[in-house]
């Protein structure tokens, strides 16, 4: 609990600071919420490696990115899908 309340006050914190400055929304999102979500991952690898659990560290770091690939290259195609074969039966009555 700890890990997430303090990686959101991190995030709030920076994008405030950002926001101040005159920063983009854009950069804001590509650079500041980026490093804020990613931090829970790091903590929690960094702990295992600690624990000298090295297996947990990895499949967190492989987990991490298998997921973010499939994320962002399979979930948007397979929703633009299915929102058209709704748009599609709705307007044929199917």
């Amino acid at each position: 609990m700890l890990l997430i309340a303090s990686s959101r006050l991190l995030v709030w914190g920076a994008v405030y600071i950002a926001e101040g400055l005159g920063v983009s929304d854009l950069i804001i999102g590509l650079t500041i919420v980026a490093i804020g979500t990613s931090l829970p991952e790091l903590a929690s690898s960094l702990a295992a490696i600690r624990r000298n659990e090295h297996d947990l560290a990895l499949g967190n770091v492989i987990g991490s990115g298998l997921f973010n690939t499939w994320r962002w290259w399979a979930l948007p195609p397979a929703s633009r899908r299915w929102r058209l074969s709704r748009l599609c039966s709705t307007a044929t009555g199917w």
